[in-house]
């Protein structure tokens, strides 16, 4: 038993051989006009557009993708799953010796194939392409990892199967006395013993998995009651009534279950929303954006007055029209350029952005908010109305 895995296979997929492959494939499907309208020029111009059209920045730096799939796109996956059904359709037959399994999910595979072949056929898949690349890992002990079961070759030739978790794997689920809502953690305790009894095929294998997992979940908080309510047969959802509308709030602890169950009387739906962690609002593993679009900002002048603006396009673009502004007397335009026509005091122009909001109706609202609390000199309204929100500030 060997597992295979083509490194990197989305940035690596041959851009110009795959768009070939799915030219052929639709150009001989007789179905396609069944599904849609378009024809094949249409849609491989419209794929050559999606692949082509690949852009990213670095270090104030612009970027094309020249080749294989981005990530992040949806067509990657379909891209890779192209040229790997052709590869696995056109070489694998051609070997003297074809292995007798071939099993394949996205990037990794479960062969079978002869000992003494094993170098052979690593050298041979990898003359595929050469952008496709494999690695490769060969059975110990009658045991081979793949996915997240561990495959077990037993003396009479019959495969078993159970879970499998790596060395590192410290069974940290999330805690139960956290902050969430009570079916995300009854979840938790479904989709593991949902995984058991779907891979393991030996009994006493399940119940040690079982025995596992009751010790895992306890060790992170979960009593069990939640256990045993988790592992109880649960109604199925074309069983239940269908509820008039679904609404999102955002999760409230203790408050959230409540609504839910008032709305449930109605035969409303409630799904509550997570609240943003401490580790979203501080760790921006990205490039931080240094024109960004969506924003409330401030501008302050060397005689220490301030203006609060906001705009929905790049901050550059905004600035700049205030600076043609003051250039030309534009007075009536711009309150900043009124102020330096007839104080002629210079603006520090480097802005600084108060909060992100693309939405343009919430965007106002948090600019009427800035200008309340800070009460800046040179606006000349104090934006929209919100006498509910004084008291408050």
């Amino acid at each position: 038993m060997v597992s295979y895995d083509v490194v990197s296979l989305f940035t690596k997929v041959p851009l110009e051989r795959t768009l070939d492959v799915i030219r052929t494939k639709i150009t001989f499907d007789i179905t396609l006009k069944d599904r849609t309208t378009l024809n094949v020029d249409d849609i491989m111009s419209l794929i050559t557009l999606c692949t082509s059209c690949t852009y990213f920045s670095y270090d104030d730096s612009l970027y094309q993708q020249t080749d294989g799939g981005a990530i992040g796109l949806s067509l990657s996956a379909c891209l890779a799953e192209f040229i790997m059904e052709h590869l696995e359709q056109m070489h694998l037959p051609a070997f003297h010796q074809p292995p007798r399994v071939w099993e394949r999910y996205v990037d990794d595979t479960f062969v079978f194939v002869k000992r003494s072949l094993y170098l052979e056929f690593s050298d041979y898949i990898n003359l595929f392409d050469s952008n496709i690349q494999f690695t490769s890992e060969q059975e110990q002990n009658r045991c081979i990892p793949f996915l997240d079961t561990l495959v077990t070759r037993r003396p009479d030739g019959h495969l078993c199967f159970k879970v499998y978790r790596k060395p590192t794997h410290t069974d940290q689920y999330l805690n139960f006395t956290s902050s969430h809502p009570i079916h995300v953690k009854l979840g938790i305790i479904k989709t593991l013993y949902s995984r058991a009894k779907s891979l393991i095929t030996n009994t006493k294998d399940l119940k040690d998995e079982k025995s596992h997992l009751e010790q895992s979940l306890k060790n992170c908080g979960f009593q069990q009651w939640a256990i045993n309510k988790a592992c109880r047969p649960t109604q199925r959802a074309e069983e239940r009534d269908k509820p008039l509308t679904t609404i999102t709030v955002p999760y409230v602890e203790g408050l959230s279950q409540s609504f839910q169950r008032t709305m449930a009387r109605q035969n409303i739906r409630v799904c509550c929303r997570a609240t943003p962690t401490l580790r979203q609002k501080l760790v921006h593993p990205k490039d931080k954006q240094r024109n960004p679009a969506g924003i409330v900002y401030q501008l302050k002048c060397s005689c220490g007055a301030i203006y609060i603006g906001e705009t929905g396009r790049t901050l550059s673009t905004r600035i700049n029209e205030h600076r043609a502004a003051a250039r030309k007397s534009y007075i009536n335009s711009s309150a900043i350029a009124e102020h330096i026509v007839k104080t002629g005091h210079m603006m520090d122009w480097d802005a600084e952005i108060l909060f992100h909001e693309n939405n343009f109706k919430k965007r106002k609202l948090y600019e009427a908010l800035f200008i309340q609390k800070l009460n800046p000199e040179l606006n000349r309204d104090r934006g929209i109305e919100i006498p509910c929100y004084k008291t408050l500030l």
